[in-house]
């Protein structure tokens, strides 16, 4: 439990915050920052961040894997993650760890599509399975409940659908929202902004 405070556990107030040009009124500044500093995420360069820029299935596992302090079992990769990810890519290590713990388990294709962008829905599917993780538990415990009766807050999201308790638990926990007027924007693709919004607010109400 200590380990996971010190990990989880962050401080807005006392993170020097990011210096890049492009994040100076940006809303989402703090968390950016705690994780800049965590060497969880980084900008293209000292002046540029990029915070509206969409996000790859790839790049926002690496996010995932690095902010969690997800670790696999075995040390060199012997054979590629997915039919699609190659174990000599860059991004290999963070698919294979996360098929490993089952926090992705990739398409019926055999692929893991790492090029492709992810989706706000998506993001809490993931998000979810990685608190399952550290937690020793599985996602269906970590999920808030969502009963049959209980009324969907969003107008974008059908109750049928696969993720729909992703969704509606992380709006309940607090750490994703929608746009106003019950849209949650299922299909809208995440920004780095946001990923690090989403991953910072998950990991300080849920992790510890």
């Amino acid at each position: 439990a200590k380990k996971e405070e010190k990990l989880f556990k962050f401080n807005f107030k006392t993170t020097p915050l990011a210096k890049h040009k492009d994040l100076k009124s940006n809303p989402m500044l703090p968390q950016i920052t705690i994780l800049v500093n965590a060497g969880v995420v980084s900008g293209y360069n000292p002046s540029f961040f990029g915070p509206n820029d969409t996000l790859t299935r790839a790049q926002f596992l690496k996010m995932v894997v690095n902010a969690f302090q997800l670790t696999s079992k075995t040390a060199v990769l012997t054979a590629n993650p997915c039919k699609d990810v190659t174990k000599r890519a860059w991004y290999a290590s963070y698919f294979a760890t996360a098929k490993e713990l089952g926090i992705v388990k990739g398409y019926t294709d055999g692929t893991c599509k790492p090029d492709q962008a992810v989706t706000r829905s998506e993001a809490t599917k993931i998000l979810f399975h990685a608190i399952a993780n550290i937690q020793g538990k599985t996602a269906t415990i970590v999920v808030a409940a969502v009963g049959a009766n209980d009324v969907n807050p969003f107008k974008d999201i059908n109750p049928k659908d696969d993720l729909y308790k992703y969704i509606v638990s992380a709006q309940k926990y607090g750490f994703m929202s929608g746009y106003g007027k019950q849209l949650f924007g299922p299909n809208i693709n995440l920004t780095r902004a946001q990923a690090a919004k989403i991953i910072v607010n998950s990991l300080n109400k849920l992790a510890v």
